[in-house]
């Protein structure tokens, strides 16, 4: 779930990450000025829903894990079934 927070606190990070490049002391702005640009570069779009759908998929993997962990269920379910 971690992911899953940072994604939905993106704005917040970033803002962080804004303040932090002027009112940060220097070796903090030069780190926050790395991740900016990281997360606003030329692939920044792609590796953000790279990292999206890849934490969609632990989401959903968990979910049809804690299923098949009972003890007579199938892995074959809807996915309706997973997320009950």
């Amino acid at each position: 779930m971690p992911l899953l927070k940072i994604f939905q606190l993106l704005p917040a990070v970033i803002n962080f990450l804004q303040t932090l490049t002027s009112k940060g002391d220097r070796d903090d702005g030069i780190w926050a000025r790395s991740i900016l640009q990281k997360l606003t570069g030329p692939n920044a779009f792609m590796d953000l829903v790279s990292a999206a759908m890849a934490t969609d998929a632990m989401l959903i993997g968990q979910e049809l894990l804690r299923k098949d962990d009972k003890e007579e269920s199938s892995i074959f379910m809807k996915a309706s079934e997973a997320f009950e």
